[in-house]
């Protein structure tokens, strides 16, 4: 996969995901007049051009917040599995969690540095595969929390009679999806934490 490719991938589809939900709620609020912008093709065709590099925008934004939120903040939740090998092998924790997630890294790097290419090879590129997998959906999970705002004002609306109750078709796909994205992400998680614990404990087993 190419940079671009890549990154279209991370930051684009939950970037777009969140400006389509957004535009939605406008247009079926008549806070934007679809009209007008379709009125001629020149238009329309401005408006798709306009919407993918902020798309991106938006969406490389989301992944910051995801990293800050579920990466960043929620260190002691990354790798349980893999600290323990280290508290069974009697190393020194230290107390911080911030720590503990540095020392589990930089054991897992340097024993990884230790084995034979070709093992090192096929384990690294798995555990980027996983890693890659969970912040691409971690990401996703964030734009669709975003578009939860909308859908309650949606839900709102209908329950005061301003809105058509066919309006909660949208609420009901963002929140399925939004489960849905949340087991996938504890899925990816926790194989990668698996694969990295397994892994670490065969490695500094065989070293001792």
């Amino acid at each position: 996969m190419n940079f671009d490719t890549k990154y279209l991938i991370r930051w684009g589809i939950p970037g777009w995901i969140t400006l389509a939900y957004y535009l939605y709620f406008f247009i079926v609020r008549e806070r934007i007049d679809l009209n007008a912008i379709t009125s001629n093709n020149l238009g329309v065709l401005s408006s798709l051009l306009a919407a993918l590099p902020i798309g991106v925008i938006v969406g490389y934004v989301i992944y910051q917040c995801y990293f800050t939120l579920l990466w960043v903040a929620n260190l002691k939740f990354n790798t349980p599995k893999s600290l323990k090998v280290l508290i069974d092998l009697e190393y020194s924790i230290p107390e911080k969690n911030k720590e503990k997630y540095f020392l589990v890294e930089y054991v897992w790097h340097n024993s990884l540095s230790k084995v034979g290419e070709s093992r090192m090879n096929y384990i690294a590129e798995r555990y980027r595969h996983l890693l890659t997998k969970k912040h691409e959906v971690g990401s996703f999970l964030i734009s669709l929390c975003l578009c939860t705002i909308p859908s309650v004002v949606i839900i709102f609306f209908v329950i005061i009679g301003e809105m058509n109750f066919l309006y909660l078709i949208s609420t009901v796909i963002n929140f399925a999806l939004l489960y849905y994205t949340f087991f996938i992400f504890n899925y990816y998680s926790d194989n990668v934490d698996y694969f990295m614990s397994e892994n670490l404990k065969d490695l500094l087993e065989k070293k001792e």
